[in-house]
């Protein structure tokens, strides 16, 4: 079975990087944040389980907000 991830955005700050990724799932999707950071092991974890889409517009926007203001750079 193959899982399918769908990049939305990636996001640095230093040497981490947050990578947010959709997944579609039935009756939704779920949001997924990969971290790297350089010489440590990839880490993910499952942050919503999404069953709108104004309900997946508005998280992602807070999300961004909030990375921006946390000094994050879109990559």
């Amino acid at each position: 079975m193959s899982i399918d991830f769908r990049e939305l955005f990636r996001y640095q700050r230093g040497d981490e990087v947050r990578i947010y990724n959709l997944r579609i799932v039935s009756p939704g999707v779920e949001l997924w944040r990969m971290t790297e950071v350089a010489g440590q092991e990839a880490t993910s974890i499952k942050e919503a389980n999404l069953s709108s889409t104004e309900e997946a517009i508005e998280l992602l926007h807070d999300i961004e907000r909030s990375l921006q203001a946390g000094g994050w750079t879109q990559r």
